[in-house]
């Protein structure tokens, strides 16, 4: 039996996959969550198997999630879904030990067919063969940390520092740190270059209307 946990920020992507899956007798469902921490969470303290997580939902960081879930249990199979065929998103999915990558717009059979792959131990991930010949570089972001990271897409979205003080349970000064940290390591100046940073760098979504 396959112990699986998801996170996804839309429940009615949560409830199909639910349904969708719960067809494989093999697969029990032990957490379905719309923050990828919790998600994270719940998969260690459940030893599940399998942790499937949505690449774009506000709150935790589904790559950090994904990295804190495998340091506890190194044989955690992890599957990121997407809306997104993007360069970025692909990349710091498999830097975060993903086994494959999925995009929402694939029909029930593909993602089962990433399930069965993972759980042998194998990577499905189609759009790997992108960085073939083009090694992944690090990027100013990779030399973040966790908490820079959190930090940045808070201020992004319009957070003061006393705001991310109270959401991350840190004082002022402890955020301050970061946000200069973070400033220096990226070479930005002010909130509008940290906003500028955050959507190109997809860390912040932008809903165009």
């Amino acid at each position: 039996m396959i112990r699986c946990v998801i996170a996804d920020d839309h429940i009615l992507v949560r409830q199909a996959l639910l349904h969708t899956l719960a067809k494989d007798g093999d697969i029990q469902f032990v957490g379905a969550f719309n923050d990828a921490g919790q998600a994270a969470e719940c998969a260690i303290r459940q030893r599940a198997d399998l942790l499937i997580l949505d690449v774009a939902m506000p709150g935790s960081s589904p790559f950090d999630a994904s990295r804190l879930a495998k340091k506890s249990i190194p044989n955690l199979k992890v599957i990121f879904l997407s809306g997104y065929d993007d360069d970025i998103y692909i990349r710091r999915a498999i830097e975060a030990g993903a086994h494959a990558y999925v995009l929402k717009s694939s029909d029930a059979q593909e993602l089962r067919i990433a399930i069965e792959k993972a759980c042998r131990g194998e990577k499905y991930i189609p759009m790997a063969y992108r960085f073939f010949n083009r090694p992944m570089e690090e990027s100013d972001f990779d030399s973040l940390t966790a908490r820079e990271r959190e930090v940045l897409k808070l201020l992004a979205q319009g957070k003061t520092v006393k705001d991310v003080a109270v959401i991350l349970g840190l004082s002022g000064k402890t955020v301050d740190a970061h946000k200069s940290n973070l400033m220096r390591k990226l070479d930005l100046h002010n909130k509008a270059e940290i906003v500028h940073y955050a959507i190109a760098h997809k860390v912040i979504l932008v809903n165009v209307v």
